[in-house]
């Protein structure tokens, strides 16, 4: 009887496995071209993360030194508010309009117009 298997002799190889040292080392580069594509992207991503981190906290160090410098500015102004009055600007200097007038939003219609 014949067998259905196929006979292994030194010489015959499974086109489907044969593969050409050439086509090995390529593949082999291109794995390692990727591997260091990889490391490098990691690399340049975990600087850019740390980057970020430093710079997000010396954001907040500047946003509280500011906040305090506009709290202790607000604070004067309205210790300052407190001491005006109408007798300290007559000191001062200012005096009692005769005449008040006002500025207005209101259209006045004009006698000639311009083109």
């Amino acid at each position: 009887m014949m067998s259905m298997t196929p006979s292994k002799t030194k010489g015959s190889h499974d086109p489907l496995l044969v593969v050409s040292r050439e086509k090995v080392a390529f593949l082999f580069w291109a794995l390692v071209a990727a591997s260091a594509l990889s490391a490098l992207s990691y690399v340049l991503l975990i600087n850019a993360t740390v980057f970020n981190a430093v710079e997000t906290k010396k954001i907040g160090e500047e946003n509280r030194r500011l906040n305090g410098e506009l709290a202790a500015l607000e604070s004067r102004y309205l210790a300052l508010s407190q001491t005006v009055t109408l007798e300290r600007a007559h000191q001062l200097g200012f005096i009692d309009v005769s005449t008040v007038s006002y500025a207005s939003r209101e259209k006045k219609t004009l006698l000639t117009s311009n083109f």
